[in-house]
């Protein structure tokens, strides 16, 4: 699974989209203001199609729940805290909480990459790996849908807040 996250990597990049740094893009003004937190429980919201990795990097930067679907990293993980500085923590459940996991599989790094028409969010537990996919996002609540690759169903958060 590295390797070929590691070559739909160079192929993305060969293809002409742009990496970019979630911590030196300009997001568009907060995406969080006035969001509520949500569950699971709560019924989607108004679909939001992200066209420009700013707004993906505003949009994500908070901790994130798993509803349902694949584990993105295989880590244990019921859901991720995602810094504004490109770094990522594995959320993992104690009880009725989500408490940040320790050791080497607890954290890592994420960015984004800026294709003609979408944007890539990628996660990297290594410098050399990663594993990502497209994000969808709905309002009110906040959602996150994710297609994995070979899976045929998206893996869902819903936000926590920051």
């Amino acid at each position: 699974m590295t390797r070929l996250s590691t070559v739909t990597l160079a192929l993305a990049l060969a293809a002409g989209c742009t990496p970019t740094d979630p911590a030196t893009s300009e997001p568009t003004p907060d995406a969080s203001a006035n969001v509520p937190i949500a569950s699971c429980a709560d019924p989607d919201g108004t679909i939001r199609q992200v066209t420009a990795a700013a707004d993906v990097n505003a949009l994500v930067v908070g901790r994130w729940q798993r509803c349902s679907g694949k584990q993105m990293l295989d880590a244990g993980e019921d859901g991720f805290e995602i810094a504004a500085d490109g770094t990522y923590y594995v959320l993992v459940r104690n009880g009725a909480e989500l408490q940040r996991k320790p050791g080497f599989t607890g954290q890592g790094t994420w960015n984004t990459y800026q294709e003609p028409t979408t944007v890539g969010l990628y996660f990297h537990p290594t410098p050399s790996s990663g594993t990502g996919g497209y994000p969808v996002f709905s309002e009110g609540p906040r959602k996150m849908a994710i297609l994995l690759r070979y899976e045929t169903q998206p893996t869902i958060y819903v936000w926590l807040g920051k």
